[in-house]
C-alpha cells in the first residue's frame, strides 16, 4: 500500500506528496485504512515509526469532510508526545 492508495481527500494527499512521504510504516498501514473505516484503534510502535500520521491523517480527514450525524474526533495526547 501507499500513500495514494488511501480512499482520502486530495488536499491531503498533495500535503503527503509534499512531505515526500510515499510508503506508510507498519503502524501507519496497519492502522489509518481501519481509522477511515471509523472504527477505533489501539496502536503502539517505537518512538520515530509514524504514529503522529497514523492517529492524524484519518483525524483531518474526518475534520474535512464533516457530517451532522457523525460524533466529532477527540484527540487527547500526553505534553511529552507533543513536545516531541
Amino acid at each position: 500500500m501507499n500513500f495514494s492508495d488511501l480512499n482520502i481527500e486530495n488536499k491531503l494527499k498533495r500535503s503527503i506528496e509534499l512531505a515526500e512521504f510515499k510508503i506508510p510504516t507498519p503502524i501507519q498501514s496497519q492502522s489509518i485504512p481501519i481509522s477511515l473505516e471509523g472504527k477505533d484503534v489501539l496502536g503502539t510502535a517505537q518512538t520515530g515509526t509514524g504514529k503522529t500520521i497514523a492517529y492524524c491523517l484519518p483525524l483531518l480527514q474526518e475534520f474535512l469532510l464533516p457530517t451532522l450525524s457523525e460524533p466529532v474526533p477527540l484527540l487527547l495526547a500526553s505534553i511529552l508526545d507533543l513536545m516531541e
